[in-house]
């Protein structure tokens, strides 16, 4: 009788932990580069990298994990705004492709402003 209640309150503190993770991950962006705002975070470092560029707003849709993604920003006094999808591949990129990757998109964003 002592197995089955070990393995059940097991199960229990094991799903307990992962929403209690989830509840705290998710409710705050913490900064880090995984989690729930990892793509975001991400995502927004790679644009800080770009010279001469700042953010000026951003939003995301929040459900299950972060869906879209988007962000105002300040080019040499000039604005553009960049839209990333739950599938913009940009989102998985490492760093260094991430910054050449949105220093084309600013650029395209800011010749498609008038």
């Amino acid at each position: 009788m002592r197995g089955p209640l070990l393995v059940l309150g097991s199960i229990f503190a094991a799903f307990g932990g992962v929403m209690g993770w989830y509840v705290w991950d998710s409710s705050v962006n913490h900064g880090f580069e995984f989690g729930y705002f990892g793509e975001y975070n991400r995502l927004t470092k790679a644009v800080r990298a770009v010279p001469g560029v700042s953010i000026t707003d951003s939003w995301y849709h929040g459900d299950v994990s972060l869906e879209e993604i988007g962000l105002t920003l300040s080019v040499s006094g000039k604005r553009a705004e960049l839209f990333f999808g739950e599938r913009d591949p940009v989102r998985e990129m490492d760093h260094q492709a991430a910054v050449l990757e949105l220093q084309q998109r600013i650029e395209s964003a800011l010749t498609s402003v008038k």
